[in-house]
């Protein structure tokens, strides 16, 4: 649940950090060689330098979203800047290439180098920012989770801490039930009885249960299940190996018992391993017959323009 709500918002961020270097491109652009008014040839030469930025921007995207995506769950402050950081570098490394490749001599390699160091700022900012407007645009009102914590068992701190950090992916907590009115969690009272939770749902708006933690007796769940159900309300269980096995889990049910795994094995079912083995055979049949001979010829042509003549040659020993 909240995994796909920063999957999503990975995706927004990865789209705005994209078209905002983009276009501070042309701003920069417009200052140095319209303000400044510097020597420059047309903006149709810098146009192939702007879709490699952004195809930099992409790269760097799908290959990071998921360190992208962690960092965001851990709320950590320093992610900001290595991303910066890897998304300038990356860029750079981009822009450099097609310039040697290219043997381009006519753009301003002081446009460039300054550029570079105007879009590390840039992603700075923007990596700071606009992960909070994207949130507060998009979780918000309806999409907002109104969250009623049921204190099966003793709240952890790392619960707590859990909890405040999602506080701005749409999470609002509106109380704790409890069978004791103890304090559970820090700030928040403790608003009835663990028996009384039905009444509590609709009297608070809540739309999110969560337990914090696996109730002894397994019925209970069941019990918690059947009144969330009713009312439409999402049923979350928190529970937590401490500081290992940090992996994801993987829960079913099997003959009346439910299992937990610390891997998940697709490939062990027959008809997965049978529709991974036809996927590799068409990849490899598709970059066969449709990949691999247009770079043939295209090489062949290559070298046909750059060195015409015969590859293998007979020349008379002179000297």
């Amino acid at each position: 649940m909240v995994l796909r709500r920063i999957t999503g918002l990975v995706y927004l961020i990865g789209l705005g950090t994209a078209l905002s270097a983009y276009l501070i491109f042309w701003l920069w652009y417009f200052f140095v060689f319209h303000i400044l008014q510097l020597p420059a040839v047309s903006y149709l030469h810098y146009n192939g330098y702007a879709l490699i930025l952004l195809g930099a921007f992409f790269f760097d995207h799908f290959r990071n979203q998921a360190t992208l995506r962690s960092a965001i769950l851990s709320a950590q402050q320093s992610w900001q800047l290595e991303v910066a950081v890897r998304q300038t570098g990356t860029a750079f490394i981009f822009l450099l290439t097609f310039l040697v490749i290219a043997k381009d001599i006519a753009i301003s390699r002081l446009f460039l180098i300054s550029f570079c160091g105007i879009l590390f700022s840039s992603n700075l900012l923007v990596n700071r920012y606009l992960p909070r407007l994207f949130s507060k645009l998009v979780f918000q009102r309806s999409a907002t989770f109104r969250v009623l914590i049921v204190a099966v068992s003793q709240i952890k701190p790392n619960f707590v801490r859990w909890i405040e950090k999602r506080s701005n992916y749409g999470f609002q907590i509106v109380g704790v039930v409890a069978d004791t009115d103890k304090p559970h969690l820090q700030g928040y009272e403790v608003v009835g009885r663990i028996e009384d939770l039905a009444a509590l749902i609709s009297l608070k708006g809540s739309n999110l249960v969560m337990l914090s933690g696996v109730p002894n007796d397994s019925q209970m769940i069941r019990t918690y299940q059947r009144i969330c159900d009713e009312r439409g309300v999402r049923l979350v269980v928190a529970f937590s190996f401490g500081r290992s096995p940090r992996r994801p889990v993987s829960i079913w049910q099997e003959d009346g018992m439910e299992m937990m795994s610390l891997r998940e094995e697709p490939l062990e079912c027959p008809s997965n391993l049978v529709m991974k083995r036809i996927l590799d055979i068409s990849l490899a049949l598709g970059a066969v017959i449709f990949l691999i001979p247009p770079l043939a010829l295209a090489v062949w042509i290559a070298q046909r323009r750059q060195s015409p003549g015969p590859l293998f040659f007979l020349q008379e020993r002179t000297g």
